[in-house]
């Protein structure tokens, strides 16, 4: 167990719903009660000395083209040491479903837009990116695979090329639920959210691969 942050540095939590978790956007401390808010925790109690502060500046509904928008405001001005980013899903529902299709292309190209202001704007901040999913726990839902794959192919590319760290959080479920240890619909009951279990999937897995835990 060791720590991964640097002391008193400020980590950022950015993305759309799955970030979100229903944080309380009037109270600009509130950390939501997914992922987010649950490795924020679990670090802080693993190493308090750490002082480390997290902020969620996940956004519901927020598509690729969303971040690019409050970018200045949301990262850029708040100077992070360290950002996680979750992005893609709603490329695809409030694109492609919604009648108002979302290219791949452009959803590359707004991630790529996005990693290169980090880098140019935040000198010595460390990415990590995840990768987005689609469980097939709603069969509505299901259909979505047509334009969701090839997203989440391009997001998997760019994070395992272009981030400090790249996390494959479908394999984690996946592993989940081949290990018979839960279904999809535990993990996430719409395909697209996950439940308070999926969320503490996400941190442990977070965890694990930023090296502070080492558990199955």
């Amino acid at each position: 167990m060791k720590e991964y942050f640097e002391k008193d540095s400020l980590v950022l939590f950015y993305g759309d719903s799955i970030t979100d978790a229903g944080r309380n956007k009037a109270e600009g401390e509130d950390m939501g009660k997914g992922f987010a808010a649950k490795t924020a925790n679990l670090y802080s109690v693993l190493f308090p000395d750490q002082k480390v502060r997290f902020l969620n500046r996940g956004v519901s509904g927020n598509t690729s083209a969303d971040l690019l928008a409050r970018y200045e405001k949301d990262v850029k001005a708040l100077h992070p040491k360290y950002i996680f980013l979750l992005i893609g899903i709603n490329d695809t529902w409030h694109g492609w479903v919604e009648g108002r299709p979302i290219s791949a292309e452009t959803t590359r190209d707004n991630v790529r837009t996005l990693i290169d202001w980090i880098r140019r704007d935040l000198e010595g901040t460390k990415l990590i990116m995840l990768e987005p999913w689609l469980l097939d726990s709603d069969p509505a839902k299901v259909s979505w695979h047509e334009d969701f794959d090839p997203k989440e192919e391009i997001l998997a590319k760019a994070g395992r090329e272009s981030a400090d760290l790249f996390i494959d959080i479908p394999a984690c479920f996946r592993k989940e639920i081949e290990k018979g240890r839960a279904t999809r619909e535990k993990i996430c009951p719409d395909g697209v959210h996950p439940s308070d279990y999926g969320h503490g999937l996400m941190a442990l897995k977070v965890l694990k691969e930023i090296g502070c835990i080492d558990c199955e």
